[in-house]
């Protein structure tokens, strides 16, 4: 039987290599029943931990376990899913909503969590309206209901950038009214390599790198409500600063003609001097592109462009500005301590970090936000996103400075 000397954590269990199967049964030695597996997270370098979404806290120390072809071939029967009692909080709607079933398994024990709610994004650097469903965005609101379960509350798909921030920035307000503490989830990078800031506003005045380079490319972007912008050009304009050259940032859709001057649809030979293709946290897991990458599958430098300049106005809106917070780079490597009144956190995520079931009739982005919403609010109850938000610590400066980190990885 499989062994993991000491899981450290009651919200999942630490199974190492190789990667589990979602949906697969899993049975831990004591237990009277197996668990089915919800969804993973990790990699094949540093292992994978399995959760169970429904079953309760996982033991932590010494455990015992093994996979069994069903709750049926095990000899036991299996631990079924806490039932919700009590009423939900009420979902909101509007035209870009599409109704879920409430989560109704995940609670929390006496309000002692860092955040009341959960808001992430799946961003989209389209240049025209999207269509509902995949490749669009996506945002999700869980929250705790009076009787402490975890309640949907919301799940948007709006076709522009402008409609999303102002569905969430009214959210926003509405929670902080409430005085409530949120953790605000993107899924674009939200710093560039080290070295990136200096060259594209060299006379910068905030004293910081990551908001030299936020103020910069702020500046620099023109999103129409419609979603065209010039972000290509943005782009070649940086590569001026930064070499002269082609580079670092790359990419062009071929349908639209010639690329700007200054901009290649291929990856440059060369990066500039001092600055290097990946950030440190995109190193640490395999599948984030880099942030210089602008077209091509699982790109993510359109949506950086993009969206830096939204979250920054999140972030300076004069209803919001006194309560927001940008994790690493405003709170360090830590958890900020919550205190009374509103709270606002922001960090970025990489969605493809955790594996989904994508149920019939539903799209991957879809199901993405609704589960890291669900994710982080079980690691808040155990206790263990304190860890989460610690893991730069002791990392180069330039990932508090200029960089950033993606919440999950640790």
């Amino acid at each position: 039987m499989p062994t993991t000397p000491d899981n450290k954590d009651s919200g999942s269990l630490f199974v190492g290599t190789p990667k589990p199967t979602i949906g697969a049964w899993l049975l831990i030695a004591g237990e009277a029943g197996p668990r089915r597996i919800s969804y993973v997270a990790g990699s094949d370098k540093n292992g994978w931990w399995a959760y169970f979404k429904g079953y309760g806290p996982v033991p932590v120390g010494r455990i015992e376990w093994e996979y069994v072809a069903s709750e049926f071939e095990s000899g036991a029967k299996a631990v079924g899913p806490r039932s919700a009692s009590g009423q939900q909080l009420s979902r909101t709607t509007s035209p870009s909503d599409k109704a879920k079933p409430e989560p109704k398994n995940v609670r929390r024990e006496n309000a002692g969590t860092a955040f009341d709610a959960y808001l992430m994004v799946d961003w989209s650097g389209s240049d025209k309206p999207t269509k509902p469903g995949k490749n669009s965005i996506w945002w999700s609101l869980h929250a705790w209901s009076p009787d402490q379960q975890l309640a949907l509350l919301r799940l948007a798909n709006p076709s522009t950038r402008s409609q999303a921030v102002r569905e969430i920035r009214d959210k926003l307000v509405e929670l902080s009214r409430k005085k409530l503490s949120v953790l605000v989830c993107f899924d674009f990078p939200y710093g560039f390599p080290a070295g990136t800031a200096g060259g594209i506003s060299p006379t910068g005045r905030a004293s910081s790198a990551w908001r030299r380079a936020w103020e910069q490319v702020t500046a620099s972007i023109q999103d129409r409500d419609d979603n065209r912008s010039n972000r290509f050009e943005v782009a070649a304009k940086f590569n001026k600063l930064l070499s002269g050259e082609p580079s670092p940032f790359w990419g062009w859709d071929a349908g639209k003609g010639a690329p700007p001057a200054g901009l290649a649809a291929t990856k440059p030979s060369r990066m500039p001097a001092g600055i290097g293709t990946f950030r440190l946290v995109d190193q640490r897991i395999h599948g984030p592109k880099s942030v210089f990458q602008l077209w091509g599958a699982g790109s993510v430098g359109s949506q950086a462009l993009l969206g830096i300049p939204r979250l920054h106005a999140l972030v300076h809106d004069r209803d919001l500005q006194q309560h927001s917070a940008v994790w690493p780079f405003t709170t360090g490597p830590s958890l900020p301590e919550r205190a009374a009144g509103p709270r606002i956190v922001h960090a970025e995520i990489y969605p493809s970090f955790i594996e989904v079931t994508v149920k019939k009739g539903e799209c991957k982005d879809e199901a993405q936000v609704q589960a890291l919403g669900q994710v982080f609010a079980e690691a808040d109850c155990t206790g263990r996103i304190k860890r989460l938000f610690e893991a730069p610590r002791g990392q180069p400066s330039s990932v508090l400075e200029e960089e950033g980190w993606i919440l999950g990885v640790v």
